[in-house]
């Protein structure tokens, strides 16, 4: 019976330690897994967060980039127009000069009347069509003029646009910056709530250790006591069995005794 209740014992031993063991080995995969999916979580939400952040940064740049062609083909338009007002001129000029030299011809060449009344009509019609020509030139420059009137409004307007822009494109980058900023304290607190179970996690598998420490300690102590007292009962028992051998033996000898007394008395007898 004594080797049986200390087999019992340190069977239920061995199974408390390997139940205690299995439950912290799944304390300690499911805090790992938790750990894990809240940094995956964690990571997917920042990438997810800075793609957002860079796509209308992105679109921005293109607005940007696009202003500055309209810009340059605006700059470009302008300078083929300057020149246009320029050959014009030239071409004026050298019309004024060629009809000059012309009239110039005639009256050197024409010496009659005829002549002089077709000059005179020539002349007349050259006024005429000079005077068109002029007058074409300064509707063409007054368009001209309110055309590059219309154009300085619109980039006067493009300049205010892109002024506005990157106010909002500094204002957004001040929230973005005071984003990341809440961002990576959320972190920093993570990292510490991480550090406080970590440690609360060594705090309770210490005091855990310390109790089945405690706990084995105490079994054993018990498991000696009982062992103890079963080797007392075990003692007395053998000392009672040996009592009982001695009195049987006494017994024994007693009626060995008895039986010679009775042959000798019986040999008396006879006698």
């Amino acid at each position: 019976h004594g080797e049986d209740n200390s087999r019992e014992r340190s069977d239920m031993v061995k199974d408390n330690s390997r139940q205690r063991s299995d439950m912290r080995s799944d304390m300690v995969k499911d805090n790992s897994r938790e750990r894990s999916d809240m940094r995956s979580d964690m990571v997917k939400n920042n990438s997810r967060q800075r793609s957002d952040m860079v796509k209308p940064n992105r679109e921005r740049s293109d607005m940007v980039k696009d202003n500055s062609r309209q810009r340059s083909d605006m700059v470009k338009d302008n300078r083929e127009r300057s020149d246009m007002v320029k050959d014009n001129s030239r071409q004026r000029s050298d019309m004024v000069k060629d009809n000059s030299r012309q009239r110039s011809d005639m009256v050197k060449d024409n010496k009659r009347s005829d002549m002089v009344k077709d000059n005179s009509r020539e002349r007349s019609d050259m006024v005429k069509d000079n005077n068109r020509q002029r007058s074409d030139m300064v509707k063409d420059n007054s368009r001209e003029r309110s055309d590059m009137v219309k154009d300085n409004r619109q980039r006067s307007d493009m300049v205010k646009d892109n002024s506005r822009e990157r106010s909002d494109m500094v204002k957004d980058n001040s929230r973005q910056r005071s984003d990341m900023v809440k961002y990576n304290r959320q972190r920093s607190d993570m990292v510490k709530d991480n550090s406080r179970e970590r440690s609360d996690m060594v705090k309770d598998n210490s005091r855990q250790r310390s109790d089945m420490v405690k706990d084995n300690s105490r079994e054993r102590s018990d498991m000696v006591k009982d062992n103890s007292r079963e080797r007392s009962d075990m003692v007395k028992d053998n000392r009672q069995r040996s009592d009982m051998v001695k009195d049987n033996s006494r017994e024994r000898s007693d009626m060995v005794k008895d039986n010679r007394q009775r042959s000798d008395m019986v040999k008396d007898n006879s006698r």
